[in-house]
């Protein structure tokens, strides 16, 4: 029961030092940021957290993929599977607008585990289902498709649809509303 609640724990920490990676999102995005600087926020927010736990999960989620954290030059930056990790709050991020974009996809049943991967991703993102394989959000994604899709390994049957208008405009933007 201790190994669980301690397992449980530093998944709590791992996610709460991605959420503060979030708060500097734009900046770890495009480059590198300091961990020093990465815990003062993350100590604003959770004072319990020292500094040895918050280096231990810093490099358990270097070792996981999730950032890229150089340890000489104290450089921490977002790999593509972190970003993934806090999809739902980056995305929120972007600003709506009255252009869809719509996402098809044609995986094979070989890749199923993937395409069930890619399609949880979309949900995450905030598309919503129009048809089997075709979704539809009203806000510029195209970034995080492209990672999820790449992440997925499923880029080659994806398209990345930007649509002005179409015949089902007013069907989607009650879907939005609800």
């Amino acid at each position: 029961m201790k190994k669980q609640k301690i397992a449980e724990s530093a998944k709590n920490i791992t996610i709460e030092i991605l959420e503060a990676l979030d708060t500097f999102l734009g900046a770890f995005l495009l480059s590198a940021g300091s961990s020093r600087r990465l815990y003062r926020e993350l100590n604003k927010q959770r004072p319990d957290i020292d500094r040895d736990t918050f280096y231990h999960n810093l490099h358990s989620m270097n070792r996981r993929k999730l950032i890229n954290y150089d340890h000489h030059s104290d450089s921490v930056e977002f790999t593509n599977k972190g970003l993934l990790k806090v999809v739902e709050k980056v995305c929120k991020k972007f600003p709506n607008d009255k252009i869809f974009r719509f996402v098809s996809f044609d995986i094979p049943e070989d890749f199923s585990t993937r395409r069930d991967k890619f399609r949880s991703t979309l949900k995450r993102i905030g598309f919503k289902n129009v048809q089997k394989s075709l979704w539809v959000i009203n806000k510029d994604a195209s970034s995080v498709v492209e990672i999820a899709a790449y992440e997925c390994q499923v880029e080659k049957y994806i398209s990345y649809i930007v649509s002005a208008s179409s015949d089902i405009d007013g069907i989607l933007i009650k879907m939005f509303r609800e």
